[in-house]
């Protein structure tokens, strides 16, 4: 737990929200910022941007946004998983911003994925979104796995989205997590993308920089959320 104290005050005292754009209707929107700025600064890359799910790359003139009833912004850890928006709506506000967890996807991989927890697809499998795939798992829940080279990834996106936002994460989805995150190592392009993000935001995912954080976490439960300083 005091490890946990310790990434939680590295990774929230060093956040630096992006400065709010307004949005197609003229009002500041925290949101449309964030993922202008995913599309458009963290994410492109050859030419375009890589689909999360897919592995697909979609071409994209420089500065420009997919259209989003084709290419769409996912929240990696649900919204609907986030803090309750009408209880602590400033807090929300900033979890659903928080670029180390927004990525392109195609809209139906997207709204297929929807709330479900991640995990691995035993039974019934449906590849419309291969290489990954959503189905049931051993214990017969509907799940969704994403393809084996963003698992890492994606586990360690949970890990810093768990510590910095103080959020329990599930226990049956923290043991694949943790697997994923032995499978799949952080490569060049994680680096990458993680310094693209702090360079916005300010923070760091410590757990892509220093892995081996994982192994000394016994258990990522989460204590609700206490910000130290009032979010801007």
């Amino acid at each position: 737990q005091a490890l946990l104290d310790e990434l939680y005050a590295y990774t929230s005292s060093a956040y630096r929200p992006l400065p709010v754009e307004l949005d197609l209707g003229g009002n500041p929107n925290r949101y449309t910022t964030a993922r202008r700025a995913m599309f458009v600064d963290v994410e492109r890359r050859d030419g375009g941007v890589y689909l999360l799910y897919t592995n697909t790359l979609y071409t994209l003139a420089e500065g420009d946004e997919p259209p989003h009833s084709v290419i769409n912004c996912e929240h990696t850890w649900p919204r609907s998983k986030l803090v309750d928006d009408e209880d602590q709506p400033a807090v929300y506000e900033h979890q659903q911003s928080d670029l180390h967890h927004l990525y392109p996807t195609r809209a139906d991989a997207n709204s297929a994925r929807g709330s479900l927890g991640y995990g691995e697809v035993t039974r019934a499998p449906d590849l419309s979104y291969s290489p990954s795939s959503l189905g049931l798992d051993q214990g017969g829940r509907p799940v969704f796995e994403p393809h084996d080279g963003v698992k890492g990834d994606l586990a360690r996106t949970y890990f810093y989205m768990s510590t910095r936002w103080r959020m329990e994460l599930n226990p049956r989805e923290e043991e694949v997590m943790r697997l994923w995150h032995e499978q799949d190592p952080v490569d060049a392009w994680e680096l990458e993308r993680d310094t693209r993000v702090a360079r916005l935001q300010g923070n760091h995912n410590p757990f892509v920089h220093c892995p081996s954080l994982v192994e000394r976490v016994s258990d990522f439960t989460g204590t609700g959320v206490q910000e130290d300083l009032p979010l801007p």
